[in-house]
């Protein structure tokens, strides 16, 4: 299995562009190749190109997402019923229910299995166009954070991307906790003054 996925990368890769296309498009529900393995040796060989390709990376992983919430809509719940415990499922519903759309943006660029939160978002029927855009988001961030270190570090990028990819992920996690505890608690404070 290992073998046919090393071999399936190696041809998408040969496509360049159109390999990173298909790459991000399935990777949100099926394909286990994250799209950063090929978007980085892209921008790497075309530095000035790096915040297209960027782009373009984030919108088919985005419109990826859409057809893992299908798939999660449709197939996903028999699915991931067999691969977790009941328990394990409850769990996941009851994350889903709370933070939605959240948990799709965050494992769109942190260290989180991306694919689970997409196929979920089906499952549990998450609004389809707060998953396209928390989809967007997320991989956004992600994508265009390794291309904006690409196009001013070069090849020095990848280390950095190595060493600090996951703190970076981490500290945007928080900061994204925090603004929305902040959201919360402001319009909590406008609902209760509006009511006093």
């Amino acid at each position: 299995m290992h073998e046919y996925i090393v071999s399936l990368f190696f041809v998408l890769k040969s496509y360049g562009l159109g390999g990173l296309i298909i790459i991000a498009l399935t990777e949100p529900s099926f394909l286990p190749v994250f799209p950063d393995l090929l978007l980085v040796p892209l921008c790497l060989a075309n530095p000035e190109k790096s915040i297209t390709y960027a782009l373009i990376a984030s919108v088919s992983s985005a419109v990826g997402a859409l057809a893992a919430y299908y798939f999660g809509k449709f197939v996903g719940h028999a699915l991931l019923s067999k691969l977790f415990a009941n328990e394990n499922m409850q769990k996941l519903e009851r994350i889903m229910k709370k933070y939605g759309a959240l948990t799709v943006l965050i494992s769109g660029f942190a260290p989180i299995t991306f694919k689970l939160f997409t196929i979920a978002s089906g499952i549990f029927e998450v609004k389809l166009n707060r998953v396209f855009l928390a989809a967007l988001v997320g991989r956004g961030i992600r994508f265009l954070l390794e291309a904006i270190l690409i196009m001013y570090y070069g090849a020095m990028a990848i280390s950095i991307i190595r060493t600090h990819f996951i703190n970076l992920s981490i500290a945007l996690t928080v900061l994204i906790g925090i603004g929305i505890v902040v959201y919360n608690f402001r319009g909590k404070l406008i609902n209760d003054n509006t009511k006093g």
